[in-house]
């Protein structure tokens, strides 16, 4: 039984494994110039806590997340701004969680 349920669940983890980008929108954007990506973070969901409030810099245009990109290993910011612009993002969030990990936030400027 256990070695079933084994085989069953792994093909999920592989699966889960391959897929780089969690989208967030349907919408889909022409690429954007990755020299141009802007790069924000904010504080871990502990130090938030902590805080009570972000202690480091957010957008201050309006703006609506397009995808979130999991950072697995040493990844440069270059790679980061590379795969947010393929998205058509302007900027990333970089949210380093305890919890959850380091992740990007692609967003999109919403038109003024």
């Amino acid at each position: 039984m256990k070695k079933l349920l084994f085989v069953l669940i792994t093909p999920v983890f592989i699966l889960n494994a391959c897929v780089p980008v969690n989208m967030q929108t349907s919408a889909v954007y022409p690429p954007t110039d990755p020299e141009f990506i802007e790069v924000f973070e904010t504080p871990s969901l502990n130090a938030m806590k902590t805080l009570g409030t972000f202690a480091q810099s957010l957008p201050q245009k309006r703006y609506s997340k397009i995808a979130d990109i999991p950072l697995r290993g040493t990844v440069s910011i270059d790679t980061v701004k590379k795969k947010a612009a393929k998205l058509g993002a302007d900027a990333v969030i970089i949210i380093n969680d305890s919890l959850t990990g380091l992740k990007a936030a692609a967003i999109k400027y919403y038109a003024e």
